[in-house]
């Protein structure tokens, strides 16, 4: 079940980059890999400093305390994000260029990365809960959501 589950996750991430490949500049593409790429090491940050502790911790845990050990670790991804989220904002308001800097990919991307970096964050921690809790059609539902959403998105702007 979990082997379909990756299947599916990486087939629609390999359909949107085909598609992005295709349709986008290579200067365009460089900026959507620079910013798929910050969304994957910051919430590769946060999935190794609170996701694993969940997953480590979980298995010690009663079971009737577990939901409320699940949404603790969400809402200190959801805390650490929203902080990361106000800093962005910050960073949209930056001036064009800064002491010879062109500051503007960051103020253009700094904001739409750290909302990806959020929902990355929660759904990889609603992942490791759904496996830990021995749910796995419930990670393949959420990943053929994923990858219908994508290939939906892909064709109403084609």
């Amino acid at each position: 079940m979990s082997s379909f589950a990756q299947a599916v996750s990486s087939l629609s991430t390999f359909a949107v980059t085909w598609y992005l490949i295709r349709m986008m500049s290579k200067e365009q593409f460089g900026l959507y890999s620079v910013g798929f790429a910050t969304v994957l090491l910051l919430s590769g940050l946060i999935s190794a400093s609170i996701g694993m502790q969940f997953t480590v911790n979980l298995p010690d845990q009663e079971n009737h305390c577990r939901a409320q050990y699940a949404v603790h670790h969400a809402a200190a991804v959801a805390l650490v994000c929203f902080g990361m989220i106000g800093i962005a904002v910050a960073f949209s308001f930056l001036p064009r260029e800064i002491g010879g800097f062109d500051a503007y990919l960051v103020s253009e991307l700094a904001v739409p990365v750290t909302v990806a970096v959020t929902f990355y964050s929660l759904r990889d921690l609603l992942i490791r809960l759904a496996y830990s809790e021995r749910r796995e059609t419930a990670v393949l539902k959420s990943n053929m959501v994923v990858g219908f959403f994508n290939l939906g998105a892909l064709f109403s702007i084609s």
